[in-house]
């Protein structure tokens, strides 16, 4: 603008992300515990490869708004995928008995 302010298109910032080497590679995960408590949600993905021992891969740490969040574009991305490649998916069944260890515990 010629008067020196700035459009909201102009006060908008880009967000660079900088992708480490390693994170480009992905890690393969089979299983999954989420725990929550009243300011977090956990969400530890685990691979299993022979049960009972598996090994913990990550651990993210959400606020209830950006799980909800992430909650939904799942759900989204998944129903575009049934869509795209006309099947149903059904949930994966679950390990037995429940993955035990600090992924059972409060978060902290």
């Amino acid at each position: 603008m010629s008067n020196g302010q700035q459009t909201p298109q102009e006060k908008q910032q880009k967000i660079v992300i900088t992708i480490p080497e390693k994170a480009l590679e992905g890690k393969y995960t089979n299983s999954i515990a989420i725990s929550s408590d009243k300011e977090v949600f956990g969400l530890d993905f685990y691979f299993i490869k022979f049960p009972p021992n598996g090994i913990l891969l990550n651990r993210f740490i959400l606020t209830p708004p950006h799980a909800k969040r992430l909650a939904d574009l799942l759900q989204k991305k998944i129903q575009e995928y049934e869509g795209q490649y006309k099947m149903k998916l059904e949930p994966a069944k679950t390990i037995e008995p429940p993955i035990e260890g600090f992924a059972q515990k409060p978060l902290q």
